[in-house]
């Protein structure tokens, strides 16, 4: 639940964002700033919740492999 809550959230903020930048003077300048306040934090967050998922695979991949090497070992 909390994750489709959050997806709302970031769909709301990409919306005004694009509606923001459709009432600029200029198609450049919407441009721009679509890409500052829409794009780049969006891949901000993307590769933040990249690493965070790669180390809690990697930390589950250590876990994984100290027990199977335990049952081996006994």
């Amino acid at each position: 639940m909390e994750r489709e809550v959050v997806h709302i959230i970031w769909l709301g903020y990409l919306f005004v964002i694009m509606m923001f930048c459709f009432a600029q003077d200029s198609v450049a300048r919407g441009a721009v700033l679509f890409v500052v306040l829409a794009v780049l934090p969006t891949l901000l967050v993307a590769w933040m919740l990249r690493v965070k998922r790669r180390n809690r695979l990697a930390s589950w991949d250590a876990k994984m492999a100290k027990e199977n090497s335990d049952v081996v070992a006994k």
